[in-house]
């Protein structure tokens, strides 16, 4: 048992600091003009902006639209990780509780990568546990292989909508308006091949919104 923890310690010791290292870049630095998108998949653009950056529209699918959906209760989702053994004992210590904090309250998360083990810390500690059959057929067919090759990232959007993404400066930029409820899984074709992405979400209006990026 004491190995055990002592592995779960260690896991959840890299990804916190992933989170820590990446960030959120600062949307001032970007130049960024956002670009609004009129149907899914997009196809790819070039467009100059007033700086002579070139943004490029970015090829993505929304796979999963729950505009209903919100976070379980505050109460039900301690409850739930309470009564499982992954997290029961150390909910309160570092550095689990922090990564849990970060994972409940952010409404922008990437990922690089594709696996049920690889989900379970992302999908259980910020709630979107509760809507895993709805946004399984995102997982059908190559979609996984292309996540995993590299080839396409992956992107949860909660509680705001999607309106744009392109890229611009060696970033990803999301465009993304507030909504009371709601998640979205993004699917989109990747323009670099970095171990972790940079991605900097906004609204139309030039508000930073917090995103989170990790190969968790």
């Amino acid at each position: 048992m004491g190995g055990h923890r002592g592995y779960q310690s260690t896991r959840w010791m890299i990804m916190l600091l992933g989170l820590a290292l990446v960030g959120c870049p600062d949307p001032r630095q970007t130049g960024y003009s956002a670009a609004e998108t009129s149907a899914v998949p997009v196809a790819a653009t070039v467009t100059p902006t007033a700086d002579g950056l070139v943004q490029n529209a970015v090829p993505y699918d929304i796979c999963a639209d729950l505009a209903n959906w919100v976070r379980p209760a505050p109460e039900v989702q301690q409850q739930t990780l309470q009564q499982d053994p992954r997290y029961s004992n150390d909910l309160e210590t570092e550095p689990l509780r922090t990564l849990s904090e970060q994972f409940w309250t952010q409404p922008v998360i990437t990922f690089t990568t594709y696996g049920l083990s690889a989900r379970l810390e992302p999908m259980n500690l910020s709630g979107v546990w509760t809507a895993t059959d709805q946004i399984e057929p995102c997982y059908t067919g190559d979609r996984p292989l292309a996540i995993n090759q590299g080839d396409w990232a992956e992107v949860w959007i909660i509680g705001h909508r999607l309106s744009g993404l392109e890229w611009s400066n060696g970033q990803y930029q999301l465009t993304v308006e507030p909504a009371s409820k709601g998640l979205q899984v993004v699917q989109f074709e990747r323009q670099e091949a970095q171990a972790v992405l940079t991605v900097v979400a906004t609204t139309s209006g030039g508000e930073p919104v917090p995103a989170i990026s990790g190969d968790w």
